[in-house]
Formats: structure tokens, sequence, C-alpha cells
């Protein structure tokens, strides 16, 4: 196998940490609830959207199997690579004495885990050859890694459990071949990401594929053939973006496109973020980041906020799932990121993942 193809393994899995600043903007902006100048527009009607049960949209209700598990095909896209991987998604309650969980009974918290990764393809290669296999083994560790998230009984994410060993984790990938400098830059690497400020963020980017399946899903109230428009505030740090955010629900599935299942709807939320107030914070933020967190880096001694001419964040997330129970049947979320920065060719971020969800009760 490539160094390439390993070094493009490891990319894909440990983005939500090194991609951080990304990361948290897509999830801020679907959790964002203090939203104002809210506008409702029709969208393109399909005839079950004009009936008026569709026009009246379920109350959502989070109701997977507890315990229970469900299998997850995900395609990921960066860089230009596409990685095919499939893993177990446990949810189970959360147990107060084994990891400092509530003493509250009634506060019903509950763990998601992602076990059992297999990695399927890199655009056309088969992984799953043995000699492949054993040659990803240090990526299949590293995923083991990835902190469980903490969630509320009406499936709201609330943070995680084992940041501390991720990070851990991740810094020493990152630091392997780095000979007699590995120390001083791992410990480097590990000040920025346990700093305040980084730590909120990767604790928001942990819980971007939940909102994705579940999390802004929860409180949805737009009809069907119907979209709503509203301002919002990503928080960023101590700052906050403004952008807009726009949900559709685009109406009933029809059952041949959901596995001959009855009751699905397609929703979806575009965030976006740009001009002089958004770029006015972004760039503070930034200024932040390398001012504190990021202070070793080599950027933070030329860094000027000022040089940051214009940004345009769009965030698009879509899924297709029942409103009675929030259980998915594919989801998705696609981040398309240009920084306009003086002196330089636009600097831009892409990233595609779509998730499958394979329900066997």
């Amino acid at each position: 196998m490539h160094r390439s193809c390993m070094l493009s393994v490891r990319a894909i899995l440990i983005a939500p940490v090194c991609g951080v600043l990304a990361c948290a903007l897509v999830a801020a902006g679907l959790r964002a609830q203090d939203a104002s100048d809210s506008t409702e527009t029709p969208e393109a009607q399909t005839p079950e959207a004009q009936t008026p049960e569709a026009q009246t949209p379920t109350q959502p209700k989070f109701d997977w199997p507890l315990p229970g598990t469900v299998t997850v095909t995900e395609h990921a896209t960066k860089n230009g690579k596409t990685m095919h991987m499939r893993y177990q998604v446990h949810v189970r309650p959360r147990e107060a004495s084994k990891d400092g969980g509530p003493e509250d009974s009634d506060a019903k918290e509950l763990l998601v885990s992602l076990r059992s990764f297999e990695f399927l393809k890199l655009d056309d290669m088969d992984l799953t050859k043995p000699e492949i296999r054993e040659q990803l083994a240090p990526a299949l560790a590293l995923s083991a890694a990835i902190p469980d998230l903490v969630i509320d009984a009406h499936g709201a994410y609330r943070g995680t459990i084992g940041m501390d060993e991720t990070i851990r984790r991740v810094v020493a990938e990152l630091t392997k071949n780095e000979g007699g400098h590995g120390d001083a830059k791992a410990a480097q690497m590990r000040t920025a990401l346990e700093s305040p400020s980084m730590r909120a963020t990767l604790e928001a980017s942990a819980g971007q594929f939940w909102d994705a399946w579940v999390g802004s899903w929860i409180q949805w109230d737009v009809p069907a053939g119907k979209q709503r428009e509203q301002s919002t505030k990503l928080p960023l740090g101590t700052f906050a973006m403004p952008a807009k955010l726009l949900a559709q629900n685009l109406g009933a599935v029809d059952a041949a496109d959901a596995g001959g299942n009855e009751g699905y709807v397609k929703l979806r939320t575009v965030t976006r973020a740009s001009g002089p107030e958004a770029r006015k914070a972004y760039a503070d933020y930034l200024a932040q980041l390398f001012a504190t967190s990021m202070k070793h880096s080599p950027e933070a001694k030329t860094f000027d906020p000022d040089k940051i001419k214009e940004i345009d964040i769009r965030t698009s997330v879509d899924v297709v799932t029942r409103l009675d129970n929030l259980r998915p049947l594919s989801a998705s979320f696609e981040k398309n990121h240009v920084v306009d920065v003086e002196g330089q060719a636009p600097q831009r971020y892409l990233e595609r993942r779509v998730y499958e969800f394979d329900w066997k009760e």
C-alpha cells in the first residue's frame, strides 16, 4: 500500500481534531437557536406536501432502541479522496458510578459510542485485503480513541467522555515521526489542544455527526413544502459570527426510495456566514487562537487579521428520517469554506460525509 494511502486514511480519521475550526462552525451552525428575523416561504410543493396532514409537522421524538446498536456505512470525501468505512453505533444509558455521570436518576443521560471500525475502500482501492488490513492496524487503533458522546433523553448533544485520551492519541500519531524533536512538538500540541478555547472547539466539533443524524431535528417545526430563513450567531471562542440559517422541509420520501418503508421525510439546513461582520469575527477569533493556544505555530508570528479580506463559509446538512423516532435512513453534510487572504490564493476547505443506516431489530 502506498504511503499516500495511509496518510489519506489518517487524515480522514483525525479530521475532527486537525480541522477543529471548520468542524466547530458546522456544529455551531446546526445547534444555533438564538435566531431572529425569521421568515417562512413556500417550497416547490409535491402533492403530498399540499395535503393538510403534510402541512402540520409531527412533533419530533427521539426514540432509539435502548440499549441499541445500528450499523453505519460512511463515505467521507476530503482532499480529493473518498474513504468508505463501516462501524457500529452503540447507544446505552449512562452510569454515574463509572464515569461521573449525574447522580440524579431522572437525568437519563445516554452514551453514544462508535466502535468496530472497518475500512472498506479508498477511492477504488480495496482495503479489506488481509495484507492491507495489517498495514491499517495503527489507523484502526486510532479510531478506538474517538470519545463517547453524552446526549440527553431527548437526543440533544451535551458533550463527550474521553476527550483527553483522544488528544493524547492524536498527538502521538502526529508526532511519532519527529525524531528527537517529537517530545517538544508533542508538548506544544498538547498545550494548544488542551487550552480552554480549543477544548471548547473540540467539544463542539465532536458532536457534529450526531447533530446531522438527530440533534438538528429534535425541535423541527417547519411544515412540509416550506422553508424558513433566520439570522443566527455562530459562537467562536469569545466571539460570535453572524450567519443565515435556511431550514427546508422537502416533504415525504417515496417508499420506493426508502427501502419500501412509509413515513420518512427529507429535511435540510443550509448555513452561510459571509460579509464584513462575519469576516471580522472570524479574523478576531483566529487572532485569539494564535495569541493563546496556537502561539507556538509558525503562522502565529506573521498572522495579521487585517489581511483576511473575505470569507464564505457554507454548510449543508440533509437527513432522511422519521419524525416519530428520529431514526435516520440516511444523512449527509457538506462543508465548503473559502477564505480570501491578501497576497495569497483563496484558501478552500471542502469536505463531504454521507451516512447510511442499517436498522436491524
